[in-house]
């Protein structure tokens, strides 16, 4: 018979493993369940983004100097659960 592709993606475990991943991933109702635009929503989820990113470099450079932004990562992260929890108790 031989190896197949067909074969080896067709398998039960592959189906279950896509399910969940869409199940985890992919919520088309997201933006009704917390009653919210998509410019409004991407405008909020950019700006967190944003945020992440300018704590993930202080983390980073608080990596090489530990001095330096000893404690901004755990004020970032809490003034986002803060905005985020806000938002969702409209």
């Amino acid at each position: 018979m031989g190896w197949s592709w067909k074969s080896t993606v067709a398998c039960n475990t592959c189906d279950i493993i896509d399910v969940s991943i869409r199940s985890k991933y992919l919520n088309t109702k997201h933006l009704k369940e917390i009653d919210e635009g998509y410019f409004t929503h991407f405008l909020c989820a950019s700006y967190y983004s944003l945020r992440l990113l300018i704590l993930s470099l202080g983390v980073l450079i608080h990596a090489f100097i530990p001095w330096v932004f000893w404690n901004n990562l755990c004020e970032g992260l809490d003034s986002i659960q803060k905005h985020i929890k806000e938002r969702t108790t409209k």
